[in-house]
């Protein structure tokens, strides 16, 4: 409640001190003529009495319209309070002390307009840094809103217990699941049985504040497919830096897992085919080892497959003789085949 108030006053202020100076000026100084009005009828007999209620106005009008209003309250107040002399006005040796009241009040309240100023102004600029900074975290959330909506790759979040607290439309098109679907679900309904030990060695990473980088898993959309995935794992912090969930992207790598079958299963026949060649033929890899031999080159060479594939001291050195057998059974396999294709030849 009262920071309600508190909050509704600083919006008054605020609006006030919007107003032009001369409005704000000619109002603290119909609110002095309306305080001597009312009371100097009753105390004109008692000099210096209409300091305290001067003082009001003037830390008020200073509170409310800012320094130039009140410093204009103080120098009207300071005049007029003259008006209490006997008779008013009167500037004689008798009044004297009298003066200095009205000199010490105009420096007291000049030095009290300028402190409330100073508060004002201080509380004003905290509500506007705070409310700044609250339409920057608004716009900020906004944005990544915006980011995690129009994500190519699933973005979920959940909490410290694995229940799932947001899911994006690229989480609904790979696994199949709408948001209403998985929201307030454990993310274990993703993981397949045999990987559910998982979940908990990245929950308890979590828990310790690390993050879990690229790591390849699989996972089960809804039609039951098992989806290779790479998924990465960031902790989400409060204000206080407390872990309080955890945010998980995850890359489908099903195009890339399928690249490399394709591939092993490539080179496994380029092997298999290499290994039944009537060609003498060798690989080394680029450390220079012996990586394969095909059947043919063990019988030219008189090397037996074990100890050329174990060898690690590079390109095995072979005789003149053994490099002729080589080149004579290619030549003789290339005669072969040139005359298979032309009969002529």
């Amino acid at each position: 409640m009262e920071v309600a108030g508190r909050h509704i006053l600083l919006r008054g202020i605020k609006g006030a001190r919007q107003w032009h100076v001369l409005t704000r000026v000619g109002i603290a100084t119909a609110a002095v003529a309306a305080v001597t009005v009312l009371q100097l009828p009753l105390e004109a007999d008692v000099p210096g009495e209409p300091f305290l209620l001067y003082f009001v106005v003037a830390v008020a009008s200073a509170a409310a319209f800012g320094r130039i209003p009140g410093f204009v309250t103080v120098a009207v107040t300071a005049v007029t309070s003259i008006l209490y002399f006997d008779p008013p006005y009167s500037l004689s040796l008798i009044h004297a002390a009298d003066l200095v009241a009205v000199e010490i009040y105009a420096v007291v309240a000049a030095l009290s307009v300028e402190t409330i100023c100073r508060l004002v102004d201080s509380a004003l600029a905290e509500k506007s840094d705070a409310r700044l900074t609250r339409i920057q975290y608004q716009e900020a959330q906004a944005r990544l809103a915006a980011i995690v909506t129009s994500s190519a790759d699933p973005i979920i979040s959940k909490t410290l217990d694995g229940i799932i607290t947001s899911w994006n439309d690229a989480a609904e098109h790979i696994f199949g699941y709408s948001g209403s679907e998985m929201i307030g679900q454990s993310i274990r309904r993703l993981i397949p049985t045999n990987r559910q030990a998982e979940e908990d060695t990245i929950l308890a990473c979590l828990a310790r504040g690390e993050r879990v980088e690229h790591y390849e898993t699989v996972r089960i959309a809804k039609d039951g497919r098992a989806i290779d995935v790479s998924v990465t794992v960031s902790p989400i912090r409060d204000s206080e830096n407390r872990v309080i969930g955890a945010s998980t992207i995850v890359h489908d790598i099903t195009a890339r897992k399928q690249a490399e079958e394709n591939l092993r299963k490539s080179e496994e026949r380029f092997r298999s085919s290499l290994l039944r060649s009537p060609l003498p033929i060798v690989l080394f890899d680029d450390r220079e080892q012996i990586i394969a031999v095909s059947e043919s080159w063990l019988e030219a060479t008189g090397y037996s497959k074990r100890s050329c594939i174990a060898s690690k001291t590079g390109p095995i050195a072979l005789t003149e003789t053994t490099r002729a057998k080589c080149w004579s059974k290619s030549a003789r396999l290339f005669q072969q085949s040139r005359r298979r294709i032309n009969p002529n030849g």
